[in-house]
């Protein structure tokens, strides 16, 4: 099961190899099984913890309701068509640049946050100094808001994961590549699970499969390859 946890997607596909790990290139194991792909990166990673934490910091219950309507009204567009400009209320636009300029923030809370990870278990609690500062528009509709630095703890960035990316996207996408391979495997198990690319690096992933996908992979080992696994993924992909 070869996993590409990247930038930009998510990819997941089954391939089958010799008995040295080559794949071959003719016959009936060069086609990758399952093959799928999700728009669900490192980026989107970024956007659910600036959605949590405008959410989770919005001292007004009328603004954060109102976070809630905006969000999901531009839930799968950032970017607004210039054509579309003339029909957007100008709060709606003010909104729309705080959360880019705050996900462009969060970018670093998160690297620094997993660099300073002491452990990537999912169930031992993280120390509460591990946390990096960020900061966090008071009113994100207001063109000159008042930007308040908050700390993002550790433990905060494994719950948004694991709750936002983990549950709502990533293991449907994992089971539904098993479940499409199975025919083609015709009983064979899954023996080794390969994870790559820069997202990978947040390592809750490994131990998430192993508590939540054991049957499924039937305990394969799970390798996490610490360069880019270009080479796989595109003969997989």
């Amino acid at each position: 099961l070869v996993i590409d946890f990247g930038g930009g997607t998510f990819d997941v596909s089954v391939i089958e190899t010799k008995k040295d790990g080559d794949i071959s290139q003719s016959g009936s194991n060069q086609r990758p099984y399952g093959a799928k792909s999700i728009q669900v990166g490192g980026f989107y990673i970024n956007r659910k913890l600036t959605e949590q934490l405008l959410l989770d910091n919005a001292r007004d219950q009328k603004i954060k309701s109102r976070i809630r309507r905006i969000l999901d009204r531009y839930k799968n567009r950032r970017n607004i068509d210039p054509d579309e400009l003339e029909e957007i209320h100008p709060d709606h636009m003010v909104f729309l640049r705080n959360v880019q300029l705050l996900e462009y923030y969060v970018e670093d809370t998160k690297k620094d946050l997993c660099k300073k990870m002491p452990h990537w278990s999912l169930d031992k609690s993280l120390p509460k100094e591990i946390s990096v500062s960020v900061k966090v528009p008071e009113n994100p509709f207001k063109e000159n808001s008042n930007w308040v630095e908050i700390p993002v703890f550790a433990e905060y960035l494994r719950g948004v994961f694991e709750k936002e990316i983990w549950k709502n996207r990533i293991i449907s996408c994992i089971t539904t590549c098993l479940s499409r391979s199975k025919s083609d495997l015709k009983g064979q198990p899954i023996n080794v699970v390969l994870l790559s690319g820069g997202s990978a690096n947040i390592r809750w992933l490994k131990p998430l499969i192993e508590r939540d996908l054991s049957q499924e992979t039937g305990g394969a080992r799970i390798v996490e390859l610490k360069e880019d696994y270009q080479e796989i993924v595109a003969k997989g992909l």
